[in-house]
């Protein structure tokens, strides 16, 4: 169930975004436009991760962070959970993962609310909000809860936990829906559509959305810089490695302000440098897995050769002795020992070749 291999330049920035309060802010008005004016997001935090110690095989969350939500005039804590998923093929186990985090939290939670000293609060699990954000270029076409994957008989399936992560599938949102949505994350996330497309279409869409976003610029710099950055690390990452020149050109044109325009000229730079060092570090460590899989072939063949020649070796010796015995009576204790000891396939083989010749066992064992 382990699935720490590595993520692409894109996918781990969009992790980056959701980790940061306006970002994740958009994201849950579109997932949970009925609760997400109850959370509290100045005062959202990274959650604690202790749970997962011991649990190696189970991947990680993409984003875990713990929100105060308002109720009344009061407010209790709640743990969101994001889950990025992009590949086209759907992981049908993503209910069963939803559930173990949960679970493993609430265990964690216990024994924490079990070793703290009295007065303590009454215990009560935190809520946990999980959600799978799924930019596949297809809608979400396997197991979506908990009973989706349980066998027969299904008698049993009442007796089951309801448990069903949230899914906002990028699928179901049009081109247009996205880059004219009410967020500039939605807007950002449009650029997924220009996925395959030919140049010219997926060029529009770029110059489209980096303008959209461009009125960020003076209001929240801080966040234009963020979606620029996923935009165009996108483009150079998820397009053609012989387009990134043009991405770089074409980012650069679309700011008509000088000092932005080196502003994005830099940014262009850094990325591309980031991406090509990841790259290198990548294939640094495919092929020191490569060279440890050609290692323990070698390995394996050499075990073979040497397996196979201390048989034909052992083999050699108990016919030379068996039919010496035969001719001469048995060997004395110093004769067996030396043939034993003799590790020359070759040498042995010459005195299978006068062992019906011989007179005596000094004679056979002077053959050299």
């Amino acid at each position: 169930m382990n699935e720490d291999g590595p993520r692409d330049f894109t996918s781990r920035y969009l992790c980056d975004l959701l980790r940061k309060p306006d970002h994740l802010r958009d994201l849950l008005s579109e997932a949970v436009p009925n609760l997400v004016d109850g959370f509290v997001f100045e005062r959202m935090k990274p959650a604690p991760q202790e749970f997962l110690v011991g649990n190696s095989r189970l991947r990680k969350p993409d984003v875990l962070v713990e929100i105060p939500y308002r109720i009344g005039d009061a407010e209790r804590s709640a743990l969101v959970c994001v889950l990025l998923e992009h590949q086209s093929k759907a992981d049908w186990l993503i209910p069963l993962k939803t559930f173990l985090y949960a679970a493993l939290y609430w265990e964690w939670q216990r024994r924490t609310w079990e070793t703290m000293s009295a007065p303590k609060e009454e215990f009560a699990l935190t809520p946990i909000l999980p959600i799978v954000l799924y930019t596949g270029p297809r809608t979400w076409g396997s197991a979506r809860s908990l009973r989706d994957l349980l066998g027969e008989p299904t008698a049993f399936h009442g007796f089951a936990p309801v448990w069903q992560p949230l899914f906002w599938e990028l699928a179901t949102h049009s081109t247009e829906e996205l880059v004219n949505g009410p967020t500039a994350f939605l807007q950002a996330l449009a650029i997924y559509k220009a996925e395959g497309a030919e140049l010219e279409v997926a060029s529009g869409l770029f110059a489209t959305i980096c303008n959209r976003l461009g009125s960020l610029h003076d209001s929240s710099r801080i966040r234009w810089e963020d979606l620029l950055k996923f935009v165009l690390g996108w483009a150079q990452n998820r397009r053609p490695q012989a387009e990134r020149q043009a991405w770089h050109e074409l980012a650069v044109q679309l700011e008509s302000d000088e000092a932005r325009r080196r502003e994005v000229d830099q940014m262009s730079i850094t990325i591309a440098e980031s991406i090509f060092l990841e790259g290198e570090q990548k294939g640094r460590k495919e092929g020191r897995k490569e060279g440890r899989k050609e290692g323990r072939q070698e390995g394996r063949q050499e075990g073979k050769q040497e397996g196979r020649q201390e048989g034909a070796l052992e083999q050699t010796k108990a016919i030379l002795l068996k039919v010496t015995s035969q001719r001469l009576g048995q060997s004395n204790p110093s004769a067996l020992e030396t043939i034993n000891e003799i590790s020359d396939v070759q040498r042995l083989d010459r005195m299978t070749n006068v062992m019906l010749k011989v007179g005596s066992w000094d004679e056979l064992l002077d053959v050299k």
